[in-house]
């Protein structure tokens, strides 16, 4: 970033490596200067996200990246993942414009970057479904890694039980879902997916799935 600006904001810190700190404040200048004092390495800011909401934008930051989180506020975090900051930042600003200047309507699921994180978590567990079942089954990641002869990572049998750990209830049911999900997001109608999946999905299951990505309960 080229230069710091004054007001509230959520804000991003990178070390040099892969660690990076995802924080909140009401003025920068001041926060960097403590940090300047008390942070034992070097570092730099390299997002600054204003925002008036900045606590739901932390928090919805640290939520996204949990199954990432190193300690605290630091996560271990890659340059996709700055872009689905990116994502999720301006998808905040856009809520804050909607709300003053038009009413709501209809949702665009698909566009929502905290879903886009949760359906990829999801299609994560799914390719690694044998490795979530040993993990369920009370293993540890040395069994597990043995029980593979190898075969597996030992990073992707850790990310694994991470994102089983942080999995919420209506996440794991959207993933049972998510060809409906994206339907939705394309416009199909209720009627026409009932038609399509006749016999294995229900109308009250679709209207649950859309109570949830509505309010963003996942």
């Amino acid at each position: 970033m080229e230069q710091v600006q004054i007001g509230k904001c959520v804000y991003i810190l990178n070390t040099g490596k892969n660690l990076y700190k995802i924080g909140k404040t009401q003025d920068l200048h001041k926060r960097l200067a403590a940090y300047h004092t008390h942070l034992p390495v070097m570092f730099r800011v390299i997002r600054q996200y204003a925002a008036l909401n900045m606590t739901d934008l932390e928090e919805s930051l640290h939520i996204v990246f949990q199954h990432k989180r190193v300690k605290g506020e630091w996560f271990e975090l890659t340059k996709d993942d700055l872009i689905i900051c990116d994502n999720i930042a301006r998808n905040y600003a856009l809520q804050a414009l909607q709300k003053q200047h038009r009413k709501y309507t209809d949702i665009a699921f698909s566009d929502n970057p905290l879903l886009q994180v949760m359906e990829a978590n999801e299609k994560y567990l799914q390719d690694y479904s044998r490795i979530a079942d040993d993990i369920k089954l009370g293993l540890n990641n040395d069994e597990v890694f043995e029980l593979h002869e190898g075969t597996v990572n030992k990073s992707i049998i850790e990310t694994v039980r991470r994102l089983m750990r942080y999995r919420t209830p209506n996440s794991e049911f959207l993933g049972k879902w998510l060809r409906v999900v994206n339907e939705l997001s394309d416009g199909v109608s209720e009627s026409t997916i009932l038609q399509k999946y006749k016999g294995q999905i229900s109308r009250s299951t679709i209207q649950m799935i859309k109570r949830i990505l509505r309010n963003q309960l996942y």
